[in-house]
């Protein structure tokens, strides 16, 4: 599967874009700023394309903060002996709909996944906020073939699956609630659909561990905010509860489980098991909830990358999922052609 520059590949039939044609993943040599520090072409404000828009100077003045991933980036985690590949999916893998369940991968990205998956040495996971039935449905992944992921450590050909925040994993346990959990979800819910009544547009979602509150379609801004801030008073007065306040959601769960303590743990677990560490991690997130990994890899070894713009503990960032896909696809060419 070479990557011929400009000419893109082709996977399963769909012609995916080559690395040559995504902006943010060429290769850019580092270069002095009129301060004497380093920066990348792609930093610099002369070169920036989206001058004309908001969101083109907000990823602009990001791009000053993150550094761009690089073909340096992509070859070093191609010859990675042990790779970890983790992504988020609304956001990362997938663009955002006024519709979840209308979501998808961008074309291409989740057939490169199962590729790597195959790869030896390489240890995919899709983690998300959604539960496993709605990841499911999402990623056309069976929970039931991710179920024999194996223990960490163990090379296996299937990716992983990680719904609800990282509290529920297809090859783990079922999920189980206590009395007062399953009651105070009944109350959270309760109170959150009286705030999605005061506007058109709001609505409830209801999870196995949370429950959400989403304004993404909300006719009026002023009244959905206001009804964000109560709900989250509202859910603050349950020492019990975890506020997290996303993109057009604010979920409250009755759990402490992150993504990044998911991840957290099944690198000590591979790192158990195999008497070493894996070589390098790559994670890629847009949301608030995707800090709780990027803010725990270890940066001398690791690849966090910010999807989009928003502050972020990432150090490498790309602009959109198209990007994700493009880079996912390059990573692919690049390690199966490794020696």
């Amino acid at each position: 599967m070479a990557n011929r520059p400009g000419r893109g590949i082709h996977l399963w039939g769909l012609r995916i874009p080559g690395l040559s044609n995504s902006p943010s993943l060429k290769s850019l040599k580092p270069h002095k700023n009129g301060q004497g520090r380093e920066e990348t072409p792609g930093q610099s404000g002369e070169t920036g394309k989206h001058q004309d828009t908001e969101r083109g100077r907000k990823i602009q003045a990001l791009n000053r903060r993150i550094p761009p991933l690089t073909q340096e980036d992509i070859a070093y985690l191609a010859a990675a002996q042990q790779l970890v590949v983790a992504m988020d999916f609304d956001g990362t893998l997938a663009p955002f709909s006024d519709d979840p369940s209308a979501c998808r991968a961008e074309p291409g990205a989740m057939e490169a996944l199962h590729v790597l998956a195959a790869l030896p040495g390489t240890h995919v996971m899709v983690i998300s906020g959604r539960n496993l039935q709605q990841l499911a449905g999402a990623t056309e992944l069976d929970p039931a073939t991710a179920a024999r992921a194996g223990a960490p450590g163990v090379d296996s050909d299937v990716i992983r699956m990680i719904g609800s925040h990282g509290a529920e994993a297809a090859d783990g346990p079922a999920l189980e609630l206590s009395d007062f959990q399953r009651q105070l979800l009944d109350e959270l819910e309760a109170y959150a659909e009286q705030q999605a009544s005061r506007c058109a547009g709001m609505w409830v979602e209801r999870k196995p561990l949370s429950i959400g509150l989403h304004t993404r379609t909300a006719q009026d801004r002023t009244i959905a905010a206001d009804a964000v801030a109560a709900y989250q008073a509202f859910a603050l007065q349950h020492s019990a509860c975890s506020v997290t306040l996303g993109k057009d959601i604010l979920e409250v769960a009755v759990s402490t489980a992150t993504k990044g303590g998911y991840v957290s743990s099944f690198l000590e677990a591979f790192e158990r098991a195999t008497g070493h560490p894996v070589d390098a991690v790559v994670f890629a997130g847009d949301d608030t909830t995707d800090e709780t990994v990027l803010s725990k890899l270890n940066p001398s070894r690791d690849i966090g990358i910010k999807v989009g713009d928003g502050d972020s503990a990432a150090n490498r960032h790309l602009n959109g999922t198209t990007d994700v896909r493009d880079f996912l696809v390059s990573l692919l060419n690049a390690r199966s052609t490794r020696r």
